[in-house]
C-alpha cells in the first residue's frame, strides 16, 4: 500500500486502495492508535491490522485485541520474520512476536485466578502479604459480609473473627471497615 504519514492520508490510501493487511507503527505522533483502529475496520471491514510497537504496552496490545488486530510484532524483528508476519496475517493467522505472547498469558492467568486468588495477588502486587486466614477476611470484607456472617461462614466464633479482622486491618494499614471495603473494592477492580 505504501507509507502514511497522517490519519487524513491514511484513511483516503485506505479506502481507495482496499488493502489486506496494514501495519501500524503504534509510536506515530498525533495519532490515537485505538480510534484509528477502529475507523480503519469501518474503512475497510476486511482488512487486518498489524501493531508495530517499540516495546510492549499491555495495555495497548488488550485494547487492540478487543478492537481486532490481527498481530503485534516489535520494531527490532528481522526482516524474514517481518514478511512471514504479513504472509501469516493475510492468512488470517494471529502472530504475537518479542514478550507481547508472555504478556498477554499473563494477563491471562490473573483473568483465571478465582476471586480470592486474584486478591492475593493483588495484594502482593502492592507489597502486602497475607496468611490464608487474612486473606478469607478480607475477601469476605470485599464482598460486605458483617462479622457475624463471616463467623458462620468459616466456621469460628464471632469473638476470634474480631480478632482476624483486627489483625487484617493493622495488615493493610487501615482501621475503618467501610474504608477497609472501599480499599479492597479498588484492589479488585484494579486492572494491572
Amino acid at each position: 500500500m505504501g507509507t502514511t504519514l497522517n490519519k487524513n492520508q491514511l484513511f483516503k490510501t485506505a479506502k481507495e486502495r482496499k488493502p489486506d493487511v496494514i501495519i501500524f507503527n503504534t509510536k506515530v505522533k498525533n495519532i490515537n492508535v485505538i480510534q484509528t483502529t477502529i475507523a480503519l475496520k469501518r474503512i475497510v471491514n476486511h482488512i487486518k491490522i498489524i501493531y508495530m510497537m517499540q516495546d510492549c504496552h499491555q495495555d495497548l496490545v488488550l485494547r487492540g485485541l478487543e478492537e481486532g488486530v490481527n498481530g503485534f510484532i516489535l520494531n527490532n524483528i528481522n526482516s524474514r520474520n517481518f514478511i512471514n508476519s504479513i504472509r501469516n496475517v493475510y492468512h488470517s493467522h494471529y502472530i504475537l512476536s518479542g514478550e507481547i505472547p508472555k504478556l498477554i498469558l499473563n494477563h491471562i492467568q490473573i483473568i483465571q485466578l478465582q476471586d480470592k486468588q486474584r486478591m492475593k495477588f493483588r495484594l502482593l502486587q502492592r507489597g502486602i502479604v497475607v496468611t490464608l486466614r487474612e486473606l478469607d477476611i478480607l475477601y469476605l470484607l470485599y464482598k460486605e459480609y458483617n462479622n457475624k456472617e463471616i463467623a458462620i461462614t468459616l466456621h469460628l466464633s464471632e469473638k476470634t473473627i474480631r480478632d482476624y479482622v483486627s489483625h487484617a486491618y493493622k495488615k493493610i494499614g487501615i482501621n475503618k471497615r467501610n474504608k477497609v471495603i472501599k480499599f479492597s473494592k479498588n484492589v479488585m477492580n484494579k486492572s494491572y
